[in-house]
């Protein structure tokens, strides 16, 4: 049973950022109580990210299965009809992503302390092809593994898009992250910090 992460990603005005987390831990509460959630976590974008991006904010939920996940979209969506403090519209208002974890290795973002960075890729494989990008994906992973810092990873495809492939890194510290990029690469990453 493939573990499923909905990403949340939105460009947020600094001003707003509090009440946005408050929104988050209060969806997050709602969330425990329905079988299958396993943690949520809330990232800003750091200032000396690679990737130029309009997102500065990130929330991650994530689940078991498929199933409970959508059981839990279901029930949330059904819950906020009724009650003012989780409008569905304030809550998940930015870009959504389904991802279905492929592979994982150390901590996931739920269990990281305030303070990790996040580092966050995407790829896009050729029509019936993402198989070899998935393996492209763990390959270089495991080729991170040794790098002091690195606190775990995961990656995997989006649910209703097999070709877009994410990839999530867990760092300690930017000097540990700034290791793991290829000298000489115009390949550009998000950088994020767990708040």
């Amino acid at each position: 049973m493939s573990q499923i992460i909905q990403v949340y990603k939105a460009e947020i005005q600094e001003d707003r950022i509090d009440a946005l987390v408050k929104q988050q831990k209060q969806v997050a509460n709602f969330l425990k109580k329905r079988p299958g959630f396993l943690g949520n976590s809330t990232f800003v974008i750091e200032k000396n990210s690679s990737k130029r991006t309009e997102d500065n904010f990130l929330s991650i939920l994530q689940f078991d299965s498929t199933t409970s996940f959508q059981s839990a979209l279901d029930a949330l969506s059904a819950y906020s009809e009724h009650h003012s403090d989780l409008k569905s519209s304030d809550i998940f208002s930015g870009n959504l992503l389904s991802i279905k974890i492929y592979k994982s290795q150390g901590l996931t973002p739920h269990e990281l302390l305030p303070g990790t960075l996040l580092s966050m890729s995407s790829r896009v494989a050729e029509p019936g092809r993402a198989q070899e990008l998935l393996d492209d994906f763990e390959l270089m992973f495991r080729e991170l593994a040794p790098i002091a810092g690195l606190r775990g990873w995961s990656f995997g495809s989006q649910n209703d898009l097999s070709e877009l492939i994410f990839g999530f890194a867990f760092w300690d510290d930017e000097a540990s992250y700034r290791i793991s990029l290829p000298k000489n690469s115009s390949y550009e990453l998000a950088l994020y910090r767990k708040i």
